[in-house]
């Protein structure tokens, strides 16, 4: 098993997206061409949560981004960042579609 996530407070959460499609991809190749036993990869995090060393406002590792202030109505809600479709597509289909390679690949 493995696990891994970046902290990006972007709204546009392009960097967590670009880590996601690279680390999987990297993943890939050490499975394929090196053997690596490897069944399975989780995302860090869910949704942001508290963070011992930043608190609730500096590390966001969320794919749902969570907003700790605010009025009642929207405070810790859970909204989904691109990250969560990024995520949801290689994990439905087992692979990097084309088009979020062609995205995110380093260039």
């Amino acid at each position: 098993m493995l696990e891994n996530g970046i902290a990006d407070r972007a709204d546009d959460d392009v960097m967590r997206q670009h880590f996601i499609v690279r680390h999987t991809q990297a993943m890939w190749h050490a499975i394929h061409h090196h053997g690596v036993d490897c069944r399975g990869y989780f995302y860090w995090s869910l949704v942001d949560n508290f963070e011992w060393a930043e608190g609730f406002n500096d590390g966001r590792f969320g794919l749902y981004r969570v907003p700790f202030s605010g009025d009642e109505a929207t405070r810790f809600a859970r909204i989904p960042r691109g990250s969560v479709d990024v995520y949801g597509r290689i994990a439905g289909s087992n692979s990097i579609p084309a088009d979020l390679w062609a995205r995110h690949r380093r260039r």
